[in-house]
């Protein structure tokens, strides 16, 4: 039987494989002709987000775990890519960051994802997988956050991109849809069924990187 340290330089290889795959479709992605009259980004993101859900499951069930690890770094990382990808594709100065501090005349936001040209904000996205315990106060902070980013980037704009309508109460008919707020998918991630991730899309958000 080979060693425990043979196991885990085993395991520390495949494991790794992931960011390196990761970096080779994004560099490929930089060719690619987006179509934003579809929803095929929205549809690889809740595709993305469904095999994260699957792989959790199946870690929860093998470990005995009660809960799975939460999904919101991995959502944030998800849109990022995309959003990243798609502004190489068209050429775009604009640049992508996560979890960048941006320094307004009082205090300091760091947005989920920001997107600079040079050392200008033009705009932030706030991503949550679903609301919980904050469902009924989203409207509040967003219209402070983006009071707070006005004060030093008047033309930045801000965006709220949550992934599931699942355990809140959507954003129902408020006129900022699908132009400021998206939800992506109608359901939760780990009911979504391979090859069927076109059929919960709710707000593309194709929308949002006409925008862009």
């Amino acid at each position: 039987m080979k060693s425990l340290k043979t196991f885990e330089d085993d395991l520390e290889n495949l494991i790794l494989l992931f960011p390196k795959n990761l970096k080779a479709s994004f560099e490929e992605l930089y060719e690619y002709k987006f179509d934003l009259s579809n929803s095929e980004i929205t549809e690889s993101i809740i595709q993305r987000m469904r095999v994260y859900a699957k792989c959790q499951n199946q870690i929860k069930k093998l470990l005995n775990k009660r809960y799975a690890a939460p999904a919101s770094d991995f959502f944030v990382e998800t849109v990022a890519f995309y959003i990243a990808a798609y502004l190489k594709s068209i050429k775009s100065l604009v640049e992508v960051h996560s979890e960048r501090q941006i320094k307004p005349k009082h205090g300091f936001m760091r947005p989920d994802i920001s997107l600079w040209v040079g050392d200008e904000v033009v705009g932030i996205i706030e991503c949550k997988t679903q609301f919980g315990y904050n469902r009924d106060n989203w409207a509040n902070q967003q219209i402070e956050r983006k009071n707070r980013l006005a004060k030093t980037f008047p033309k930045a704009k801000a965006w709220l991109v949550v992934f599931s309508s699942s355990n809140w109460n959507g954003f129902h008919n408020d006129p900022l849809v699908n132009q400021e707020y998206f939800t992506l998918a109608n359901i939760h991630m780990s009911g979504i069924r391979k090859g069927h991730e076109a059929d919960v899309v709710l707000n593309p958000i194709e929308n949002l990187l006409r925008q862009l």
